[in-house]
């Protein structure tokens, strides 16, 4: 966050798509995300749910406690147990350092969901976030010939706007990159005009395709 902070002190508006919980930030709201998904798979009738996402969340780091991994392990948590789903430790997927880079987050999806469902118990429904990793976890459902929705319940994340084939019968999470867009042009907006600005989260909505 130090190179963003420095920027909020030019004498110039500025606003930045990050998940840091700076006022002139516009982020992606990860807790309705995760809720959209856990009711989305508790209506398809999952008792149980697993999670792969390449979020790595820092207890001791200050820094980490605003932002949207913590959000959304929090809220993955809360919903669930609100929802009576069950949530084990060894179905939430996530890696032990911060990975970046579409192939390496489709390599991750991909070893990811292979270990899972290698695990002799496995979750009935699975939330995947975001489309990178679920690039790789589609190839691997695949590969492991995974009938959905009889065997797993999916609900993949996605952008609006970048295509993520899917041969299967899944749910989507998708985020409007075109909203976070208008979202950072309001921030500025308001910044000339001389108002207040907070930080601004961005929802996403659940859709068959």
């Amino acid at each position: 966050l130090a190179h963003l902070r420095w920027q909020t002190k030019l004498p110039v508006p500025t606003a930045f798509q990050c998940t840091g919980g700076l006022p002139t930030c516009v982020e992606h709201d990860a807790r309705a995300l995760v809720d959209l998904s856990l009711r989305e798979l508790k209506r398809q009738g999952c008792r149980s749910v697993g999670v792969i996402a390449p979020l790595r969340y820092d207890e001791t780091d200050r820094l980490s406690r605003s932002d949207a991994m913590r959000q959304f392990l929090e809220a993955l948590h809360e919903i669930s147990g609100e929802l009576e789903l069950e949530l084990r430790n060894d179905w939430v997927r996530r890696p032990p350092m911060n990975i970046l880079g579409e192939r390496v987050q489709e390599r991750f999806g991909y070893d990811q969901f292979r270990q899972l469902w290698a695990l002799p118990e496995r979750p009935a429904g699975l939330l995947v976030h975001p489309d990178t990793v679920a690039r790789g976890v589609i190839a691997a459902v695949l590969e492991q010939q995974v009938r959905v929705p009889e065997d797993l319940k999916l609900v993949l994340s996605k952008n609006k706007h970048v295509e993520l084939f899917c041969p299967l019968p899944a749910m989507f999470v998708v985020n409007d990159e075109a909203e976070v867009a208008r979202a950072l042009i309001r921030q500025v907006e308001k910044q000339f005009r001389g108002e207040a600005v907070e930080l601004q989260r961005v929802r996403a909505t659940l859709s068959s395709a």
